[in-house]
């Protein structure tokens, strides 16, 4: 994988475990949770206040000199292999000076375990739930967990962080960490993030909130703080919303201003679930609600479910910055329960509230579901807001009352392909708004989708001017008219719209009008690769043109591009959404190299693999 974020964060782990930049080590050598009581033992309990207070406690005793200075290196704690089942936390009580109830870290400092699942520090599940308490708390410092479950914490009383909890100006490295089946009444099931903290080869499942205000069922990131996470998981957390709450991101929750980075990470199986209680509740992102930024890379946001009386962002529901980059999202509802007066959007991505515009690149955005109750409304089942999206599928999916891809009011689609999705109106894409702004369709392909009323590939409705060039529409359905259009779209020419009855399109002598397109088949013909190592990959599903379309060599002319296609700021296209050369000469009358109509350029199979 190439990931150019990750490199910064190997590099802390690598100084972090130098063997010449550490204070003291202690080596827990019982299971027990003893504070002081049995001489002979070191629990965890005592070998933390040991390096809390810079001084041997309980049965504990240091290898090296705790580091004291005003600038400390950080303390080693080493874990015993363990035939008991883990460390189990009984001291009864919720205090922050470590001598009752979670752990409390106030320093620098390394806790090294033998495995995820020898070493486990769990939470005493055999006492009453007002005697049990979240696990470990790090109220200051730099502090590193090394192959460690957390599990089975409990959080009453409207209390974030079930399992781990940071603070302000912390910073916190988890390597093949586990973090789950925790519990809160307040945000943060698993762990809450209140700095800097980075997960490596690690996972964070079955955390839940049970009452929350917001959410993050999984993992919550306070405002201006950030999270980053390297080729790890984030499974099957739930978020209830309580009486007077939201539930905001069944898997992770960014708050205002925060920093999200995922490089190969999974999001599967979350639920945002906003009716657990008798008076239906909203919820809004599934997998990952951002009020803050969000970077996905190589990363797979898969099966996760938005329920409630308004359900928005099944996959991700973001406010603001966003960039789905060589990533997959795929198979995510936003639903509505309410039977009258409820509304969602976005099935795999809502950024309809984003004052910025989301970039979507390479990626694959298929079988995601938007699935209103009765007769309320839902946009977008694949996307819902506005976006840039390049050299991408929107691919199969289905269920909202207008675009099946994409629901949109103002958005740019270069390079990419739209097939099978459906919807009431709009099967492949809705474009709508009140105010006359431009959207852009360039050199991409709208094929196979379905509405049951009207535009079948593309509606149009408002004042919203939708500009096109070297697009192809073709072979899509509508029950109520429009196959393949519906509406005023502006052609800029060297288009090809296979029925044009109902489209009200403008025209150019380039333009073609009412012939079949000539393509493929739907397959996989090539390009990048989507999707995490770790979880659902993907290759883009595109339709190429055969060998006697139309498509060929037609989509030139104009702008600084030459034979080339060009984007909407006259840039020119040099490759096609897989990556292949643009204006490749095809089997025509001529010897000009000119680029195809459409979002893949036809390359003769001989030449394929760029082998004679």
């Amino acid at each position: 994988m190439n990931c150019s974020k990750c490199a910064p964060f190997a590099l802390i782990v690598v100084m972090a475990l130098s063997a010449d930049a550490h204070g003291a080590t202690v080596a827990v050598n019982t299971a027990t949770d003893d504070f002081g009581s049995v001489t002979s033992n070191c629990s965890l309990r005592e070998a933390i206040q040991s390096t809390n207070t810079n001084a041997n406690f309980g049965g504990c005793i240091a290898s090296g000199s705790y580091n004291t200075g005003s600038v400390r290196d950080p303390d080693i704690i080493t874990l015993p292999t363990l035939v008991s089942g883990g460390f189990t936390l009984g001291r009864v009580g919720n205090d922050d000076s470590n001598v009752a109830g979670d752990l409390d870290i106030d320093g620098d400092l390394h806790i090294i375990g033998v495995s995820a699942a020898n070493s486990v520090i769990r939470g005493n599940t055999s006492a009453p739930d007002f005697d049990r308490h979240r696990l470990m708390q790090i109220h200051e410092g730099t502090v590193l967990l090394v192959d460690l479950t957390l599990r089975d914490g409990l959080e009453n009383d409207i209390t974030a962080g079930g399992g781990l909890r940071t603070e302000f100006g912390t910073a916190t490295v988890l390597n093949r960490v586990t973090v789950t089946n925790n519990t809160t009444d307040g945000n943060a099931g698993g762990i809450l993030n209140g700095g800097t903290m980075s997960l490596n080869d690690s996972v964070v499942s079955f955390n839940q909130t049970i009452r929350s205000d917001d959410g993050g069922g999984g993992i919550f990131v306070e405002s201006g703080r950030s999270l980053t996470l390297n080729n790890s998981r984030v499974l099957n957390n739930t978020v209830n919303a309580g009486n007077i709450g939201i539930a905001q991101g069944g898997g992770i929750h960014g708050a205002l201003n925060s920093e999200l980075i995922l490089n190969n990470s999974v999001v599967d199986g979350n639920v945002a679930e906003g009716a657990r209680t008798a008076t239906s509740r909203e919820a809004f992102g599934g997998g990952i609600y951002s009020e803050g930024s969000v970077t996905l890379v190589q990363s797979s946001i898969t099966n996760n479910k938005a329920t409630g009386s308004f359900g928005f962002g099944g996959g991700v529901f973001a406010e603001g910055f966003l960039l789905v980059d060589r990533s997959v999202v795929s198979n995510n509802i936003a639903r509505t329960d309410r039977v009258t007066g409820g509304s969602n959007g976005g099935g795999g991505i809502d950024a309809s509230v984003n004052n910025t515009v989301p970039v979507i690149q390479d990626s694959v955005i298929s079988g995601n579901q938007n699935l209103p109750f009765g007769n309320d409304r839902g946009s977008g089942a694949g996307l819902n807001g506005d976006f840039r999206i390049l050299r991408t599928t929107v691919a199969n999916n289905r269920g909202a009352q207008s675009g099946g891809g994409l629901s949109t009011g103002l958005s740019t689609i270069i390079n990419s392909t739209f097939i099978g999705n459906e919807a009431a109106d709009g099967g492949g894409i809705s474009i709508g708004g009140i105010f006359p702004e431009n959207s852009h369709i360039y050199s991409s392909t709208i094929v196979a989708n379905s509405a049951t009323g009207g535009g079948g590939g593309i509606r149009i409705d408002g004042a919203v001017v939708v500009n096109m060039r070297h697009s192809v529409l073709a072979g899509n359905s509508a029950g109520g008219g429009g196959p393949d259009c519906l509406g005023n779209i502006t052609s800029l020419g060297q288009n090809l719209v296979q029925t044009s009855t109902a489209c009200e399109l403008s025209s150019f002598s380039s333009d073609q009008f009412d012939i079949p397109a000539g393509l493929a088949p739907a397959t996989n013909n090539g390009g990048l690769i989507a999707g995490s190592s770790l979880g659902i990959v993907s290759g883009m599903l595109t339709r190429a043109p055969l060998s006697t379309s139309p498509l060929i060599d037609s989509g030139f002319g104009g702008g600084s591009g030459g034979d080339l296609c060009f984007d909407e700021l006259d840039v020119a296209l040099t490759t096609d959404q897989l990556g292949n050369e643009r204006a490749i000469d095809g089997p025509d009358f001529d010897t000009n190299a000119r680029c195809d109509i459409g979002a893949v350029e036809f390359v003769e199979e001989l030449f394929a693999n760029q082998f004679e």
